[in-house]
């Protein structure tokens, strides 16, 4: 929280609106009751087990867990097994250790406000770059509210990251001499989270640089 306050330059009372701005941006979520989660969701929760399980920090489990919850014999397990490495070569595993953490701290409830929080700390920086703090909350609910920004938020998939890498690297790239050192490193972790937890924004970002070098 603390490096926040630095990034976002606020004191307890932006905090206390960054907090606000996060709740808004959840609910979207309360109202249906609970996250989205897809059945890629499941396939992310027993990659990250396995890195963890690999990295000591998660229970090894002593039988096979079945990526669709339904039993079936030896044969259905193998082949869930095989399903599920051939699921995970194309997973990023960085999400998937990020989707296990979260839920065994917590649960799907604490990936939503993370994802909530970091989206809310973005939306500041844009706001007060431009100098329109007052329409701060208002613009927070009006991203809720009439466009697909908290569904984004609440669905359990590293999809949410897409548009948040796209909006850190434009600020990076336009506002850049306006930005804290500490603004930078959270606009820069946030631009790597997008590469890192889904292998196709690394290509996007790859592509927005060589548009940047073009046209700059």
């Amino acid at each position: 929280m603390v490096f926040f306050a630095r990034a976002l330059q606020g004191n307890s009372f932006f905090l206390g609106r960054l907090l606000l701005a996060t709740i808004i941006l959840m609910v979207p979520c309360i109202i249906s009751g609970q996250p989205q989660v897809f059945s890629d969701t499941k396939s992310y929760y027993v990659l990250g087990q396995a890195v963890g399980e690999k990295l000591g920090i998660a229970p090894v489990q002593s039988e096979a867990v079945s990526l669709r919850g339904k039993g079936g014999g030896a044969a259905a397990e193998a082949r869930e097994v095989r399903l599920a490495y051939t699921v995970s070569a194309s997973r990023s595993p960085y999400y998937s250790l990020y989707l296990y953490s979260g839920s065994r701290i917590g649960s799907a409830w604490l990936l939503v406000a993370l994802q909530s929080l970091l989206t809310s700390a973005l939306i500041w920086i844009v706001v007060d770059l431009f100098e329109v703090w007052l329409f701060y909350e208002l613009t927070v609910a009006l991203l809720a509210f009439t466009t697909s920004a908290a569904i984004f938020i609440f669905f359990i998939m590293p999809d949410f990251a897409s548009p948040l890498g796209i909006l850190a690297f434009a600020l990076l790239v336009l506002k850049w001499n306006m930005l804290s050192w500490a603004r930078i490193a959270l606009l820069s972790v946030t631009l790597l989270i997008a590469c890192v937890f889904h292998t196709s924004n690394l290509l996007l970002v790859c592509t927005l640089m060589a548009m940047t070098a073009v046209y700059s």
